[in-house]
């Protein structure tokens, strides 16, 4: 719904930690400026995430109030389609005509349409404020996260993306906390009220953030040519970033992790018959796994080279794994258990990508990039959904199973035909696990593409799907 947004605001010892010893640098080395920056960035992040698990909430129980069931739908493809339509124009913007001025307008902007989404009693006023806000944010561009990138030193995007990963983990948890306690009060104008909140807290920490910063700007008399548009693509195929091997992963997962997001709703209701009251537990173990993954995983060195190319498949094949497991066992404590093992692997997988297009893009394409990557993190969520509402209340353990075995499957393949410049070295050399409360190391690994980040953005990429949990790139 929002551009990519990441921030944060720590000062003095907290910040020198973040953005120094973390990373092994001493804190004399550390720029303030940068390191404020960026934890202001990581904090709009995380307002951003709140705020639009809260919209999500009041959607729902609109729908319910005037009793349309075709409301829901509607405003996913308000949200969707935008995205797909701009998201190469908004890449272009954010890599080429980005103004300080422009990202907290917009996002100003976005604040009037939730206002009006929390005056308003007409189902077609909802769907076309949410279109229009998510217009408004596709044609901005992924600005939140090309920025973070900014400010951050080469050496720290690795630990950057982590704590972007925490960030979307706690916004997971108390997305689902959120749903349990506000679904019976059914008060949809205060949410809405509260995700306009969150975007003019985005918008104030972002015009903070963005003072006295430097932003690239293009060669006078360099023209836009329409090819420039689809840069992004190129870059996420490279070597550098993703290759071949694991941009089909990168698909393989989003699509696996969409189509769970629906078919887990009549796997849990009709095959394991969850009782009403274990529900928003088993639902809400994954994103519990989603903060404890990247909160509880160190990473000494940058996910690049041999190091990503064991590390992000074996993120894919665990999390394929644990979606998997319900599927074949249809015991509620060993799904429970799965969807924390694969919510973990779910967030680290989010850090990988994160930290992939950070080092492996140059900042002028860093927009395009995370752009390119949203459409395709849309792309793969709408094929998803739609051939869960297809089988998935008629085949639903077959279609469950299956959702698990394809980023399982995709996960192999990119471990076997990885691009050789990446094959050689020692794997996870550089990763350091004190597991779950210092037992066993993780060794599992996105988005559902909600989002995209999700958060709902092109470089939030990583997101959660909207029913049993797992969320893919």
């Amino acid at each position: 719904m929002r551009t990519p947004p990441r921030g944060g605001y720590a000062r003095g010892a907290l910040s020198s930690w973040f953005m120094g010893r973390r990373t092994g640098t001493s804190s004399e080395e550390v720029d303030p400026a940068v390191g404020k920056r960026a934890w202001l960035l990581l904090m709009g992040s995380l307002i951003s995430a709140v705020g639009d698990r809260f919209a999500a909430i009041a959607y729902a129980l609109f729908a319910v109030a005037v009793h349309s069931p075709g409301l829901l739908s509607a405003v996913f493809a308000a949200e969707l389609i935008p995205p797909l339509l701009f998201g190469l124009i908004g890449g272009v913007v954010t890599d080429k005509f980005l103004r300080r001025w422009l990202w907290p307008a917009v996002l100003a902007l976005q604040a009037v349409c939730f206002l009006g989404m929390s005056r308003t009693q007409a189902p077609w006023a909802i769907v076309a404020l949410v279109a229009t806000s998510s217009s408004l944010a596709a044609l901005i561009g992924p600005v939140g996260t090309v920025l973070l990138r900014l400010v951050t030193d080469a050496s720290r995007h690795t630990n950057v993306a982590r704590w972007s990963g925490i960030c979307d983990g706690f916004a997971a948890v108390g997305g689902t906390v959120a749903a349990a306690a506000t679904f019976q009060a059914s008060a949809t104008h205060v949410l809405f009220l509260v995700d306009a909140a969150s975007f003019v807290g985005l918008a104030a920490l972002g015009a903070v953030a963005m003072r006295g910063l430097t932003l690239p700007r293009p060669a006078r008399g360099t023209s836009v040519r329409p090819a420039d548009a689809l840069v992004g693509f190129a870059r996420l195929t490279s070597p550098r970033a993703f290759g071949g091997p694991g941009t089909a992963m990168l698909v393989g997962v989003m699509f696996g992790t969409s189509l769970e997001g629906i078919v887990g709703v009549f796997f849990l209701r009709d095959v394991m018959r969850v009782a009403p009251t274990m529900y928003g537990v088993v639902i809400g173990s994954w994103s519990v796994g989603m903060l404890l993954g990247p909160a509880l995983f160190r990473f000494r060195a940058h996910l690049q080279g041999a190091t990503w190319w064991r590390f992000m498949p074996t993120c894919a094949l665990a999390m394929g794994a644990c979606i998997a497991v319900p599927a074949v066992l249809v015991d509620q404590w060993a799904t429970i258990a799965a969807f924390v093992l694969g919510g973990a692997a779910n967030g680290l997988f989010n850090v990988g990508i994160t930290s992939a297009i950070f080092r492996g893009v140059d900042q002028d394409e860093q927009g395009r990039a995370w752009s390119a990557f949203g459409i395709l993190g849309g792309t793969c969520a709408l094929l998803g959904y739609l051939t869960g509402a297809a089988f998935g209340s008629t085949h639903a353990r077959l279609t469950m199973l299956a959702s698990g075995a394809l980023p399982a499957a995709v996960g192999i393949l990119a471990l076997v035909s990885g691009p050789r410049e990446l094959r050689g070295g020692r794997g996870l050399r550089g990763l350091r696990g004190r597991g779950l409360r210092g037992g066993a190391h993780l060794a599992e690994p996105v988005t559902g593409s909600h989002s995209p980040a999700p958060s709902a953005d092109a470089a939030a990429a990583t997101t959660t799907a909207p029913s049993s949990g797992p969320a893919a790139v």
